[in-house]
């Protein structure tokens, strides 16, 4: 079985362009990296979302991508219908640009 079979969702990429507006703050500014990308979205196991040195960790989701030459880095977020997914890293696992893991912190 291949990750593009296993791929049931759909997901968009934005990333942050904060613009400053007339009164000087820095509002946030999401705009559309990528749309329409195949993917697989996985709770984080009960082991991966504990604490680790004492410190919680922030992964709740672990997504993967069909195609790892995609440029998602941390600060970049996914959007998967109503539900919005904080990129906290992203690496090409096999160096063979098969997928790409993505791991994520859901926002509420």
């Amino acid at each position: 079985m291949s990750v593009e079979t296993l791929s049931i969702h759909t997901i968009s990429v934005q990333q942050n362009n904060p613009t400053p507006d007339r009164k000087g703050n820095v509002p946030d500014n999401w705009e559309a990296k990528y749309t329409d990308i195949k993917a697989r979205i996985m709770s984080a196991s009960a082991n991966e979302q504990s604490k680790w040195g004492g410190v919680p960790t922030m992964l709740t989701h672990t997504i993967y991508v069909s195609d790892a030459t995609l440029d998602i880095k941390e600060k970049d977020r996914i959007i998967f219908g109503t539900r919005t997914f904080d990129v906290l890293g992203s690496r090409n696992i096999d160096e063979w640009d098969k997928f790409l893991t993505i791991n994520c912190r859901e926002t509420r």
